[in-house]
């Protein structure tokens, strides 16, 4: 074999493009086999390991390297490759050692080709990676690189006919030679040669865009003499646990719902227990990163401080996938056996492919209590005289948080998880702490108040005035604010569809305060100081619309109980406006319910505004009712134990740590 040094490619008249050369004419006698050269068996192995390398890439949004060793340029052969992994840094994960079945070699060459020869001129307007320094120890070596979207960048190697070539065969004889045309894109430039003679050849074709494709014999290129040479391959990659690595790092983890103010002194997250089909959950959000850019995987785990069993973790969406930025989404969900008072520890740990790994555990880790009543959210001036904000507390008393929204009238969603409100113009709805506004009607023209969800939070039904009295309006969630989607309620035609801005309704005006029962069956809605009920569910969806409580007094603030059979309001017809129930009961001749059924349920002389039921009341045994009521100059939240057919027991001031007492337009979320 010879070698020479200074020829040009004018002088040699042949191309440039990356040879996979696998030599072995002749045999090799092992202890167990005879180990033989097979050209074209070893060209489909590493075409499938060029094809999983792009695929790996494009399903991971990862660069992803095929490389083959060449004794940091020294020689243009091998017989093994090693993959490198990475969004920043490429790092070793895996080898291959192909002597162990066929005599191969890996190299760099020439050799006499009609085709055009030169290095891959990108379009600007799709520019590839930057590979310069992408690998995490620079090399020489000849290096195939597959991007997200599948194309392939190389360490400048030139391309024949466009297209990038790995060539397999039994026999080589080479020399070195200068570089390709174009523009080169690395400052350390791998080494160039030529071939002079080979044989047995098998072409790897790889396109710029990334596909991979197996030909016969020297693709383009012209016939070369037949050549019997084995020359030594450099030694085979070291394994990728011989690789030094720096474990992953977090950097930051987010737990949705967080804790109130007080609770964060001592939980990292407080959950209330479910209710029927409700079960609460922690959204748990890790994001990660690797000093190298290693691909990561994150795990959780979970156990009880007390109580016997962990809970579940589950992934939104289906499996586990790795985002782009290493950002990680869970969900954790309490085991049904828990009860108020139960604590839990979640644990996670966030592992590369090289074995470097990262824990939140002991002190850092997600310490979870259970409470067994929902969050309350109520408006509440600000001190500042700003306006009013929105506030938050469980059910069972302080500690409170006021949410970074301005708002009025708050009502939760069916799931916990959303809260629809109104800011004296528009509607709006947000996650239940507060982030992640959103307009819900779209409507720059009217005034939207007074938001109730659907039972099963797909739809909302509101206020809203055009400039002749409020009417009733509903909405879905997944029209996305298109206010054209709206429905307007129709006294005689139940709910029909917007035509424009100047629809109105029959109803007597204003129609303002709608409730939606929970099980869907019904809706009311206060009007010119009536009660009205009307169904809401099947055919009959928008009609028999009819007054409940009947009374010259005024009724107001309509509140379905948790199962949909009774309705609380406040009503003055004794005088001082305090709160009554009735049984919904029947449709007839435009009236709901027996006004023989309706109950005072208090008794005393604060002035009541408005009342909710605690979610978790029956109405076979009773429970608890959250009320405002006037307190001198301000308005106060006062909580009471309601039986079934008697007035409240047990009233408290439902005291807000330093808040002053004040706060109104309660709603008692599950």
């Amino acid at each position: 074999m010879r070698r020479k040094s200074g020829f040009t490619l004018a002088e040699l008249g042949v191309s440039m493009l990356l040879l996979l050369l696998v030599l072995g004419l002749g045999v090799v006698q092992t202890r167990s086999r005879t180990i033989k050269a097979d050209p074209k068996a070893l060209a489909m192995v590493v075409a499938a390991e060029l094809r999983g390398a792009r695929a790996k890439a494009m399903k991971e949004g990862i660069n992803v390297a095929i490389v083959f060793p060449s004794n940091d340029g020294q020689v243009p052969h091998s017989r093994s490759s090693y993959r490198l992994v990475g969004t920043t840094k490429g790092r070793v994960d895996r080898f291959a050692d192909y002597s162990k079945e066929s005599q191969a070699l890996l190299a760099v060459a020439s050799y006499p080709s009609p085709a055009t020869t030169q290095l891959y001129a990108p379009s600007p307007y799709r520019p590839l990676p930057q590979l310069q320094d992408w690998p995490r120890d620079p090399t020489k070596d000849y290096i195939f690189m597959f991007a997200p979207d599948g194309r392939v960048v190389t360490n400048d190697l030139p391309t024949i006919g466009g297209n990038y070539h790995v060539v397999v065969c039994g026999g080589l004889d080479y020399e070195t030679t200068g570089a390709p045309t174009g523009t080169p894109t690395m400052t350390d430039k791998p080494s160039y040669f030529a071939l002079t003679a080979i044989a047995a050849p098998v072409s790897i074709v790889i396109s710029p865009g990334g596909a991979v494709s197996v030909k016969p014999g020297l693709d383009q290129g012209d016939e070369l003499p037949t050549s019997g040479a084995l020359p030594a391959p450099p030694a085979p990659p070291t394994t990728p646990s011989s690789f030094p690595n720096t474990d992953p790092v977090f950097e930051g983890v987010n737990v949705f719902p967080e804790p109130l103010s007080e609770d964060a002194d001592s939980f990292d997250a407080v959950l209330p227990l479910g209710i029927g089909s409700y079960q609460p959950h922690l959204e748990l959000k890790v994001k990660a990163s690797d000093p190298e850019g290693d691909p990561l995987t994150c795990e959780w785990a979970s156990e009880p401080i007390t109580g016997t069993e962990p809970g579940t973790f589950t992934v939104p969406d289906g499996p586990l996938r790795l985002s782009s930025d290493n950002v990680f989404v869970w969900n954790w969900y309490p085991p049904p056996s828990a009860v108020a008072g139960d604590r839990f520890r979640l644990t996670c740990t966030v592992k590369d492919n090289l074995g470097g790994t990262v824990a939140l555990s002991g002190a850092a880790a997600i310490d979870v209590e259970m409470r067994d009543e929902g969050l309350i959210v109520f408006e509440r001036p600000d001190n500042w005289g700003s306006g009013d904000f929105l506030w938050q507390v469980f059910g069972s008393g302080p500690p409170t948080r006021r949410l970074e929204v301005s708002g009025y009238s708050p009502r939760v969603s069916p799931d916990g998880t959303q809260i629809a409100f109104s800011d004296g113009e528009d509607l709006y709805f947000c996650k239940i702490n507060g982030t992640k506004t959103k307009d819900l009607a779209n409507n720059m023209y009217g005034v939207e108040t007074d938001p109730a969800w659907a039972y099963d939070g797909t739809r909302v039904v509101y206020s809203e005035d055009l400039g002749s009295g409020p009417q009733l309006t509903r909405i879905g969630l997944h029209d996305k604010g298109k206010s054209d989607k709206a429905e307007i309620l129709d006294v005689n035609n139940g709910w029909v569809k917007r035509k424009d801005w100047d629809d109105t309704v029959n109803v007597a005006q204003p129609a303002t305060h709608a409730d939606w029962s929970r099980d869907g069956a019904y809706i009311a809605f206060e009007n010119a100081g009536e009660i009205y009920v009307m169904e809401a569910s099947g055919a009959n969806d928008g009609k028999n619309i009819g007054v409940i409580a009947s009374d010259p007094g005024n009724d107001q603030r309509p509140r379905f109980s948790p199962d949909g059979q009774t309705l609380m309001f406040i009503s003055d017809r004794s005088g001082t406006a305090q709160v009554y129930t009735i049984p919904v009961g029947t449709y007839s001749s435009g009236v709901w319910g027996d006004p023989t059924t309706i109950l005072q349920r208090t008794t005393d002389g604060l002035e009541k505004v408005e009342a909710v039921w605690s979610p978790r009341y029956d109405s076979a045994t009773g429970g608890d009712i959250l009320y405002t009521a006037k307190a001198g100059s301000n308005l106060s939240l006062y909580r009471a134990q309601m039986p079934t057919d008697d007035v409240v027991t047990n009233m408290q001031d439902f005291r807000l740590s330093n808040l002053r007492n004040r706060g109104a337009s309660p709603d008692w979320g599950p």
